[in-house]
């Protein structure tokens, strides 16, 4: 796997708050902390990337204290677990063994046919857990896994200090709001009053 080079770009807690659409919307400066005007496209594709895995580390680290042990392996499926640099991230990032279950992308159809086959009794509970296959494992790289650290440290703090801008940047547009205003005024049967009267 590539060495982890522009350490230089952080994505921000925003990163998977938003569609990228949404984002470049916005600024990804905004998003992207410490970007110089000379990052690649490369680098910011992959600070996205890195965005999102802090954004679980996050998430799986308020889960693992609600439970109190530790949960690793961590299995993962749909459209982004078919890329292998993607769950290395996700690895190197969390710093948990990382399984991909095999045809990750319809394993939600696959789970919705287990649970009607142990409905149905079709399915026996024992042999529940032989129906989902591992595709292939990913460790984390302990090199990676120091950096990302470091990393992650500041990825709270961003948050916090950016929470007011993101609750600024996710308000309706004045122009918008004022349109939703203005429907609201109207009576019921203002659409049928204003065709013409040769078209009723």
């Amino acid at each position: 796997m590539q060495a982890v080079r522009d350490r230089r770009v952080l994505p921000g807690p925003g990163i998977a708050r938003s569609t990228v659409r949404q984002q470049c919307r916005t600024s990804l400066s905004d998003l992207l902390r410490g970007q110089p005007c000379c990052t690649g496209r490369a680098a910011m594709v992959r600070a996205v990337l890195e965005g999102v895995a802090y954004n679980n580390r996050w998430l799986h680290e308020a889960v693992e204290r609600f439970v109190r042990r530790r949960l690793d392996p961590v299995r993962v499926f749909g459209g982004g677990a078919q890329s292998d640099l993607w769950c290395q991230i996700h690895a190197n990032v969390m710093n948990r063994t990382i399984e991909r279950l095999a045809d990750p992308v319809h394993a939600t159809l696959r789970g919705a046919a287990i649970l009607a086959g142990l409905a149905l009794g079709e399915v026996d509970h024992a042999t529940v857990g032989g129906l989902a296959q591992v595709d292939k494992t990913f460790r984390p790289e302990q090199a990676q896994v120091a950096v990302y650290d470091r990393l992650y440290a500041e990825f709270p703090r961003l948050y916090r200090a950016q929470k007011a801008m993101f609750r600024r940047l996710n308000r309706p547009a004045p122009q918008a709001r004022a349109r939703s205003s203005f429907a609201a005024l109207l009576p019921a049967n203002r659409a049928s009053a204003a065709v013409p009267a040769a078209r009723r």
